[in-house]
């Protein structure tokens, strides 16, 4: 799980893991790349950035008026 470019200390107790905060566009493209399941979490001023990023690999999990949650694999039917 990561935190992209905010605190968000809340995510660990929901994860039960620790979450990675960063603002390095670098390792977020790396990580939705990979083959594993990579969730970030992030405001909405850093839609477009992301969704730009990492293209089509951005999946819109859940969305709140001022978060949304992306991964690199589709939700779940």
């Amino acid at each position: 799980m990561i935190s992209f470019a905010s605190r968000a200390p809340s995510l660990a107790f929901y994860t039960g893991a620790p979450v990675i905060e960063t603002e390095d566009l670098d390792m977020v493209r790396d990580l939705f790349t990979a083959d594993a399941p990579a969730f970030l979490a992030t405001g909405k001023s850093h839609y477009a950035a992301i969704e730009q990023l990492v293209g089509a690999r951005a999946h819109v999990w859940y969305e709140t008026r001022r978060r949304r949650l992306y991964a690199n694999v589709p939700p779940p039917e």
